[in-house]
This record gives C-alpha cells, sequence and structure tokens, in this order.
C-alpha cells in the first residue's frame, strides 16, 4: 500500500525560488535511498503557504530509505537552510502520515 508524507509550511515569498531549488537539492540525496513522487502546492490564497505531497511504495521502503538519508552528511545542512527560508513569525512545520485509499487519473483523448 502507498504511504504518503505530507508537509505543511509557510515560506517567504522573496525566497520561493531558494526554496525550490532548495527542494531539487534534497530530492536528489532522497533519490540515492528512495523512490518517491513529490507535488508541491503554493496556496493561491497565501503565497508564503506550502504543501508537501510525498508518495513512496510503502511505509517499510520509506522508513528504511530514511533511515539510510538521515547519514548523509549534506541533510543536515539542507534542513538547516530550509528553516532559514521559513516565514519567522510562523515556523511551524506540520508534518502527516497517509495511506493512498484511491487514486483516479482522468486524460481526456482530443
Amino acid at each position: 500500500m502507498k504511504y504518503v508524507k505530507l508537509h505543511a509550511y509557510h515560506v517567504q515569498k522573496q525566497k520561493r525560488d531558494e526554496y525550490l531549488d532548495l527542494q531539487r537539492q534534497a530530492a536528489e540525496v532522497y533519490g540515492r535511498h528512495a523512490s518517491f513522487r513529490t507535488l508541491f502546492l503554493n496556496s493561491m490564497e497565501d503565497e508564503t503557504r506550502w504543501i508537501e505531497i510525498t508518495t513512496y511504495d510503502s511505509e517499510e521502503s520509506y522508513a528504511e530509505a530514511i533511515r539510510l538519508i538521515d547519514e548523509e552528511p549534506e541533510i543536515g545542512d539542507l534542513f538547516r537552510r530550509f528553516k532559514s527560508l521559513l516565514v519567522q513569525e510562523n515556523a511551524e512545520i506540520v508534518e502527516e502520515d497517509f495511506k493512498l485509499a484511491k487514486e483516479i487519473v482522468v486524460r481526456t483523448t482530443e
């Protein structure tokens, strides 16, 4: 069963490009140990609000990968840099775990 991690946080407006580049760098580190798919959603009502949704093959594969990722030397620096991009008055990072119940993909044919 697919395992889904959701993170929600607020990134300073002027740091958007730096944030997206940092996410690319983090994905390179994660990709050494895990297969995953991530969506980065930016609120249309609050430019600072971001939702990150990452899907892994299973909770077990995530747990094993994250153990190895945490051993990577650059991951601590990337996380510190990420925290510096957050809106300081609202620096909370919300994290939730989900299981994928169903996925529906519709493509029109034209």
